[in-house]
């Protein structure tokens, strides 16, 4: 049987992990990646300053982009592990 909070860390997990991708690989705005959280901005910026504290991202400040840490590679790549499995 499965622990009751695996389902919750693992919806956390790809929640932060869809930001991070939309943030770093697509190039989408904070505004349009809120739309796929029913326009909840506050949900999408705690993740992202919580991102920024765990060292998954930062924001390039000569372009204005948002990068992806290794640290963050490794979590897209997980990301991609869970998705295609």
């Amino acid at each position: 049987m499965e622990a009751p909070n695996t389902r919750r860390h693992e919806s956390a997990f790809m929640t932060a992990a869809h930001i991070l991708i939309c943030l770093t690989k697509e190039g989408k705005s904070i505004e349009n990646i809120a739309k796929d959280f029913d326009n909840n901005l506050e949900l999408v910026y705690v993740w992202i300053d919580y991102m920024i504290g765990i060292n998954w991202i930062y924001k390039n400040r000569s372009d204005n982009k948002w990068i992806a840490t290794e640290n963050g590679k490794k979590w897209i790549e997980r990301y991609y592990d869970i998705r295609d499995n």
